[in-house]
């Protein structure tokens, strides 16, 4: 039963962490168009 919950417990928590990872990706990918909009914008004007 202990194994069980420690095994529960490790799982969890390597979700949560590769949750994390993929979330910090995004927010990169994110940015990395909004900077060439910008960009975009300022070359127009």
């Amino acid at each position: 039963m202990k194994k069980t919950l420690a095994i529960c417990i490790i799982f969890i928590s390597i979700i949560a962490m590769s949750s994390c990872d993929y979330d910090d990706s995004n927010d990169i990918d994110v940015l990395t168009p909004h900077d060439s909009i910008v960009d975009n914008t300022e070359e127009t004007t």
